[in-house]
């Protein structure tokens, strides 16, 4: 079958108009940019957070980490405190590229082992190693 002139024109039309709206999208992307630029006064914008990756990798979310990976953190986490001594639970997470949901466990153990000690409350504690300058001591809870 032989094409009618016709619909070889509108081929050539429909390639055009396809060509002017990929150059109009990328002359508006431009345009924001440079707008997004003059806002921040010259500077650059500023580059979208990385996420942290999960240090669960591979596994289904809510699914319970071996008794090894648990005391591999425990080690990771051990090692990281012996070198810089007085870090919170979020500068540790981000230093061992985890968070500190999955920091919690292991820690938890390490200082009821009196492996490691803490000072402070909540958010401001502190991790020491051994039973330093905290008060990692058990509690005691009962009523008087």
């Amino acid at each position: 079958m032989n094409e009618s002139p016709m619909s070889d024109i509108r081929k050539k039309i429909e390639k055009r108009v396809d060509e002017f709206v990929t150059d109009i999208e990328a002359l508006i992307k431009e345009a924001a940019l440079e707008s997004v630029t003059n806002a921040l006064g010259g500077r650059e914008a500023p580059a979208a957070r990385a996420s942290r990756a999960p240090s669960n990798k591979g596994k289904p979310t809510g699914s319970k980490r071996t008794a090894s990976e648990i005391d591999s953190l425990r080690a990771e986490i051990t090692g990281f405190v012996q070198a810089n001594p007085g870090r919170g639970a979020e500068q540790i997470s981000n230093a061992l590229s985890t968070t500190t949901k999955e920091l919690a466990l292991p820690m938890r153990k390490l200082v009821a082992e009196g492996r490691l000690s803490t000072k402070g409350q909540k958010r401001a504690t502190k991790y020491f190693v051994g039973r330093g300058p905290g008060s990692s001591k058990p509690r005691d809870t009962r009523k008087r």
